[in-house]
């Protein structure tokens, strides 16, 4: 009996024991399984930080050779990968030249292989060698000043081409180009007797100035009467193979000056004018041609032009000062002499070369339609004679392009010019007019 409770007790006990163990074992595993809950999430953060690090990394060469040779994708879409990734990562490797062969080998495109080499690290050389000392450069010659002063005159500023060219003469006395080119700075500046010191001294220096053989006709400037004809041959060649040199007209207006051929001179002032409108000395000599052929108030309205464009100019305010003394010695004169009864002999018309300086109404040509269509343009020259009150009663072009002569001549006929006037009576003329028709 005993012995039985004795066994029962210990069966029980056991049990106990086992139920403890059990208990324990349950806890243990509960325990575990909470650590490991709360674990989880900074585990994860752990590995998505670690992902992110990673993803992060520069690509290297082995990483691109591996997605190129990969056959999951197309090779298109694996080059798009790259490029993106190479874009958004860089890569860790510089791309020399075996690098990209192999890239290319392995199917890489254009356009990858330049995101590399966009990313590619730039290798650090470095130099063993001692510093080379710059050399002192060549300090700027006479062709430099020349070509600079070249650029300013292209520009229009011509004082600054003439502070260049005036360097490069004084650094070669001897450069005739400079010369050359400083005359026509000086032109352009509408200083006409600079500019012919310039084109002299060049000509001079160089001989028959190879370079621009048609500025001869500069060195007859204020030509005398001996060479008055080479002058006038010279600048004449010079306006036919450049109509646009102005200085030509001046020269050769001296000429025909110096032959007294007051007409012509003065339809070469009227050109050179027209191209220096504010040249007082072209004002000044063609007053005085005005003055010769007794055309007084063309005379006196030159003068006054000239010293308004001048109001220090003494040879202006000389010459208009000596006309005015003629003029009241002249009507003294008429005063003092008894009239005479008989009427001068004058010739019926009389010749004055260009009148378009004399237009009280000069009408513009229409352009005619043919002329537009096939963009014809040039000069027309047009032969008129006015009668005493300055009328044109006939106009015939002469030179000139055909389609372009009957708009010239329908022009001429309407327009209207200062009578002619010789010992103060008004004649008829005959002289002509020059048309420049240009399409824009």
């Amino acid at each position: 009996m005993r012995a039985l409770k004795f066994s029962q007790k210990q069966t029980l006990r056991g049990k106990d024991m086992k139920s403890i163990f059990l208990s324990r074992i349950r806890y243990k595993r509960l325990h575990f399984i909470g650590f490991f809950l709360l674990m989880l999430p900074m585990l994860s953060l752990a590995i998505v930080w670690q992902t992110g690090q990673m993803q992060q990394a520069p690509l290297s060469f082995a990483d691109i050779i591996y997605v190129l040779r990969s056959k999951k994708e197309s090779l298109y879409y694996r080059n798009g990968l790259l490029i993106t990734a190479v874009k958004e990562r860089g890569i860790d490797f510089t791309l020399i030249e075996e690098f990209e062969k192999e890239l290319r080998k392995n199917g890489a495109s254009p356009v990858l292989i330049e995101a590399i080499r966009q990313k590619s690290p730039k290798p650090q050389v470095i130099s063993t060698l001692k510093p080379i000392l710059a050399a002192t450069p060549t300090p700027p010659d006479s062709a430099f000043y020349r070509k600079r002063g070249d650029d300013y005159a292209g520009k229009g500023e011509y004082d600054r081409a003439i502070s260049d060219y005036d360097e490069a003469i004084r650094l070669n006395p001897q450069d005739a180009v400079a010369y050359y080119s400083r005359g026509f700075a000086y032109h352009y500046k509408n200083n006409q007797d600079r500019a012919f010191e310039n084109y002299k001294t060049a000509i001079q220096l160089k001989g028959e100035f190879a370079l621009q053989p048609r500025l001869q006709c500069v060195l007859y400037n204020s030509a005398k009467n001996d060479n008055t004809d080479k002058a006038i041959e010279e600048c004449s060649k010079t306006i036919n193979s450049a109509s646009d040199f102005a200085l030509a007209y001046y020269i050769r207006g001296n000429a025909y000056r110096n032959k007294e051929d007051p007409d012509l001179a003065i339809a070469d002032y009227n050109k050179f004018i027209e191209f220096n409108p504010k040249n007082t000395l072209a004002y000044i000599n063609r007053g005085d041609t005005f003055w010769d052929k007794g055309d007084y108030d063309h005379a006196i309205a030159d003068y006054n032009k000239a010293i308004e464009l001048d109001a220090s100019n003494e040879l202006a305010k000389k010459n208009l000062q000596r006309l005015q003394a003629e003029l009241l010695n002249i009507s003294a004169n008429k005063r003092e002499s008894p009239v005479s009864s008989e009427k001068v002999n004058l010739p019926q018309t009389v010749t004055v070369g260009e009148l378009n300086s004399r237009a009280i109404r000069l009408i513009t040509p229409l352009y005619p339609p043919d002329a537009k269509k096939f963009r014809i343009q040039g000069k027309v020259t047009v032969q008129i004679t006015i009668d005493e009150n300055g009328n044109v009663i006939s106009a015939r072009a002469n030179l000139g392009n055909g389609i372009l002569r009957l708009s010239a001549e329908s022009a001429a006929r309407k327009s209207k010019f200062v009578p002619i006037r010789i010992n103060n009576q008004t004649v008829k003329a005959t002289g002509f007019i020059v048309y420049n028709f240009t399409l824009s």
